[in-house]
């Protein structure tokens, strides 16, 4: 496990222009370790090069659309010949979405599903024999979500693919593990991401709870950050926030079964909140 206080700590943060990709840059610069950031919105990423050069940091900036293999390679190639090692990449690039299955359009699904997941998976094949090279340790942190336990309705694409990169990260717990390689995964609840405002929402209905949700969070980037780098510090493999969320997923390892009637309900008395008919002739197949 990388734990060197080392100045020369080098880390790439793919998705860091903005939201929680920012977060996590702001602190590893501010503990002293140079950092990249690999995003597709130069604009964005200019913004955080401002903010974490003018706190004294480290920092450049690597353009990166992460749903191409070939830019995966091409960044590994240059970054291999600037640094003798790498010590950490930050899996953060995301995108939302909403609408149940057999409705959402399949561009939608494609879209999303070759960000959230396959974004994830080229870096983790590009980046993991660099991570296994490093001999004093290395880690990997994957940004997923707390919806891949949830499992709301009409987030199917948005789950699938936060499942997925749960998966992936379990997958490389145990194949890195012998090589040094720690490996966490970050399930936060709702937070405000800066995901949203570019997310397809199927209605508007979908967007404003999804706003007013992220409203009632405490949840901050900063704290999802610095919880992740703890847990990946203390070897840990999931880092779920807030409390709440560690203890409902707790109940749906427990009691599957019970937990996805009480989410299928959960989900009708929301609708309800907002002035959405229910047919009561379907209310019983989820009782």
């Amino acid at each position: 496990m990388a734990n060197s206080t080392s100045a020369t700590r080098a880390a790439v943060v793919v998705g860091g222009a903005n939201g929680l990709g920012r977060a996590f840059c702001r602190l590893l610069a501010d503990d002293g370790w140079h950092v990249v950031v690999a995003d597709i919105d130069e604009t964005a990423a200019a913004e955080t090069l401002q903010v974490v050069a003018a706190a004294g940091g480290r920092i450049e900036f690597e353009r990166l659309d992460a749903t191409d293999l070939k830019q995966w390679q091409a960044l590994h190639d240059r970054l291999r010949i600037k640094f003798s090692a790498l010590d950490l990449l930050v899996n953060s690039a995301g995108v939302t979405a909403t609408g149940e299955v057999g409705e959402q359009a399949a561009e939608t699904w494609r879209w999303l599903i070759e960000i959230n997941l396959l974004g994830v998976v080229w870096g983790c094949h590009t980046f993991v024999p660099w991570l296994k090279d490093n001999r004093r340790g290395a880690n990997l942190i994957n940004v997923a979500s707390f919806a891949a336990m949830y499992s709301s309705p009409n987030l199917a694409a948005y789950n699938l693919a936060k499942a997925g990169v749960v998966s992936l990260s379990e997958t490389l717990f145990g194949e890195l593990r012998p090589h040094g390689v720690g490996v966490t995964v970050v399930c936060p609840g709702f937070f405000p991401s800066g995901l949203n405002p570019r997310g397809r929402f199927q209605t508007e209905l979908d967007r404003r709870m999804t706003m007013d949700n992220i409203a009632r969070s405490r949840l901050t980037p900063d704290e999802i950050a610095r919880d992740a780098l703890a847990k990946m510090r203390r070897g840990r493999l999931y880092a779920v926030r807030p409390r709440s969320c560690r203890l409902l997923w707790l109940f749906k390892r427990f009691l599957p079964t019970t937990w996805l009637r009480y989410v299928a309900w959960e989900r009708r008395r929301s609708l309800q909140r907002y002035g959405v008919a229910i047919d009561a002739e379907k209310r019983g197949r989820d009782a």
